[in-house]
């Protein structure tokens, strides 16, 4: 498993556009979203705050492997677990969850610049769906925040593994994450950052692409399956 390097002041933390996205997108597919989760969740002051002041006060937990990042989320009086994701003793705390974010590393020594390929990413993005969705049968919303490098031919990939082991698994959107800011707001040229992949069992398979960021005003792309 990967975690931060504390001696160095170059963490990637989610830029404050992406976690605007995730928002919008959530009152698109659950308007009345009450109990969320983020896994991996690393230093999640910022979308803890902003979650709560746009959806309202939901209750919110979050799951890291590094103590420190625990100890730092509680200071802020955040509710955070110290444990490995692929932990099913550890994962049955985040069954009631309306929505989970699965946010693993996404480059090497979580600084934002060595960027690893979607299937580098560990914990896997199948490995957390097959104990979500088949072994602890999770039946809300898990957003997989996938590396920008991911292709349509990854994503389908996945989506045939999970829905070979559960075929009531879908994917009603895909989410192209773009912004002009670092997690610590430096500005920069406007570039893509993540590759959203939502999956759910109670919304239809559309697989509709969703570029927030991308233009002043994004709206929902085309159908891709």
């Amino acid at each position: 498993m990967r975690t931060v390097n504390h001696d160095r002041n170059s963490f990637a933390k989610t830029n404050i556009d992406s976690i605007h996205h995730r928002i919008s997108i959530l009152r698109q597919l659950l308007p009345k979203v009450n109990t969320m989760a983020e896994i991996c969740c690393g230093d999640c002051k910022r979308q803890y705050e902003l979650y709560r002041k746009e959806l309202g006060d939901i209750s919110y937990r979050g799951l890291d492997i590094d103590p420190q990042m625990i100890k730092k989320n509680k200071a802020n009086q955040i509710d955070c677990i110290c444990g490995n994701a692929l932990d099913a003793q550890v994962m049955k705390n985040f069954l009631h969850a309306d929505v989970i974010f699965f946010g693993p590393p996404l480059s090497d020594h979580c600084d934002g610049h060595t960027l690893l390929q979607f299937n580098e990413v560990n914990p896997s993005f199948l490995d957390f769906l097959r104990l979500m969705y088949v072994d602890l049968k999770y039946d809300g919303l898990i957003n997989c925040i996938c590396p920008r490098s991911t292709s349509l031919g990854d994503i389908t990939w996945l989506y045939n593994e999970i829905t070979g082991l559960d075929k009531d698994v879908k994917v009603p959107l895909i989410h192209y994450s773009h912004s002009n800011r670092t997690g610590n707001d430096e500005i920069h040229e406007t570039r893509l950052k993540y590759i959203e992949v939502w999956f759910s069992k109670k919304h239809e398979n559309n697989w509709e692409i969703l570029k927030l960021g991308e233009t002043d005003s994004p709206s929902l792309g085309t159908q891709v399956k």
